[in-house]
């Protein structure tokens, strides 16, 4: 594949280092990538129009960084390096738990109790606080389908082979009693971008790399 159009810059690495190229001149390259014969590359390229009987100079200049991928040092090299810690599809969501996770190991260090481990659980018992109203819908709502569970096969059993009938009678049920067949699924998945992006930010994190627990 190719890419053409100004880059910002390009990264490559694992999940905590990474090397860095980032366009300084008026160079101004297209990036080609993809597998050849022995492996996966990329590699620059430029393109400048150029009329006959006519000479063109390029300031090829780039400035390279091998280094760690820590958020607060890449923004100060350029404002959005930031991206290249790959925080998965919920990024937006892992930052601010990551800034969370941050903010929780400080206040711990003010008291000579600093560790990640320690943070990692007391920002999940946060989490799980700050969503127990949804937990508790789904719990209730839960309950209330087991109550209805004999009613619901008394229907079926009437109702057998009859499915048009069988859906509104058990719709019906449902209306009369003010229970949502839905109710204990769909707060679980408003949860769902949070605990992804709570699993991006506890994996890539540098704060993390060979932390250890106490002891």
């Amino acid at each position: 594949g190719s890419l053409a159009g100004k880059m910002d810059w390009i990264s490559w690495g694992d999940k905590y280092f990474a090397t860095v190229l980032i366009p300084s001149g008026n160079y101004n390259p297209n990036v080609h990538y993809g597998p050849t014969e022995t492996e996966n590359e990329a590699f620059f390229s430029a393109q400048y129009p150029l009329v006959a009987n006519e000479t063109k100079s390029m300031d090829i200049s780039l400035d390279v960084l091998f280094g760690v991928k820590d958020p607060t040092i890449l923004a100060t090299i350029h404002p959005t390096l930031y991206e290249a810690v790959d925080l998965g599809w919920m990024g937006s969501v892992a930052r601010a738990l990551l800034w969370s996770l941050k903010a929780i190991y400080q206040s711990l260090s003010y008291i000579n109790l600093g560790n990640f481990g320690l943070a990692i659980i007391i920002l999940t018992l946060l989490v799980r606080a700050m969503f127990w109203p949804l937990n508790k819908k789904v719990f209730t709502s839960g309950k209330r389908m087991k109550e209805l569970q004999p009613q619901i096969e008394r229907i079926k059993a009437k109702y057998s082979g009859q499915t048009e009938q069988l859906n509104r009678e058990t719709m019906a049920l449902y209306k009369t009693n003010k229970v949502n067949p839905l109710g204990s699924c769909l707060p679980l998945l408003l949860q769902m971008p949070i605990f992804i992006g709570l699993y991006g930010a506890l994996s890539h994190s540098l704060d993390l790399y060979q932390a250890p627990f106490f002891g």
